[in-house]
C-alpha cells in the first residue's frame, strides 16, 4: 500500500511542509495555487508539520 497526501495552496499563501522520516528531516515549499504530493515511506515513522505564510494582497493590473 502506498499513502500519498496531496497538498493544495489557495489564495496568496505559501505553505512549508516539514517531513520527518525516522529522524531525518526534509522540507518543501508550495506557492500560491500550487499542488504537490507528499509521500509516506512504508514501514517507517512519518511525521508532517505544515505551516502557512500570508504573502500579502495581490496587485491587480
Amino acid at each position: 500500500m502506498t499513502v500519498t497526501v496531496k497538498i493544495h495552496v489557495g489564495g496568496n499563501y505559501r505553505a512549508t511542509i516539514k517531513r520527518t522520516v525516522d529522524g531525518t528531516e526534509d522540507s518543501v515549499q508550495i506557492g500560491p495555487n500550487e499542488e504537490k504530493p507528499v509521500y509516506f515511506q512504508h514501514g517507517k515513522a512519518n511525521t508532517f508539520e505544515i505551516t502557512e505564510e500570508y504573502l500579502g494582497e495581490t496587485k491587480s493590473a
